[in-house]
């Protein structure tokens, strides 16, 4: 091959990378900073997250993974929580308290997850869920990890899969808080 052709070769395969990775790798990587206290303390304000766009299939999605989806309420805005609940499994309330199919919550703080206290107003698009309740086909149940603080399935109920954008997250700053959630 003439030195020529190496030369040209070489430099379309660079162009064509670059390319790639400005339109390709934007789509498929994302970056989030943390703003609010709704997954404390998993995720605190000033947090940047790391997640990976990929199609998801309710096969991968597990109880306890955390997900970045486009909220019902918000859908502009994406929401970072944990699911807790997948399809056909029964989310009710034991005095006030979630179950998920007969197994009281815990959150990472260690406090039992609870019927929210109605926020007055309730933003539009929120309604009273009624319990129990069983999460519907392509779907799944989501809460904060702060039960306390955060508009989550109790206020919207059980999203639909397709709504979620990434899974397999990582803090990657600060870099003390390092590491892969779930």
């Amino acid at each position: 091959m003439n030195s020529r052709l190496k030369h040209f070769l070489i430099i379309a395969f660079a162009f064509l990378g670059s390319v790639s990775v400005v339109l390709i790798l934007p789509q498929t990587l994302r970056f989030n900073r943390i703003r609010s206290r709704s997954m404390s303390p998993t995720l605190i304000p000033g947090d940047c997250v790391l997640s990976i766009r990929q199609l998801v299939s309710q096969d991968v999605l597990h109880r306890g993974q955390v997900v970045i989806f486009l909220a019902p309420l918000h859908p502009k805005s994406p929401f970072i929580q944990r699911i807790i609940a997948l399809p056909g499994d029964r989310v009710e309330l034991i005095d006030g308290h979630l179950a998920v199919n007969g197994t009281l919550l815990k959150s990472p703080a260690g406090l039992n997850a609870s019927q929210p206290t109605p926020l007055k107003p309730l933003p539009p698009g929120c309604c009273q869920i009624s319990y129990p309740l069983t999460v519907p086909n392509s779907q799944v149940f989501v809460l904060g990890d702060n039960y306390a603080n955060c508009l989550d399935s109790r206020y919207f109920g059980p999203i639909p899969t397709d709504l979620i954008t990434h899974a397999h997250t990582w803090i990657v700053s600060p870099y003390g808080r390092f590491g892969k959630l779930d």
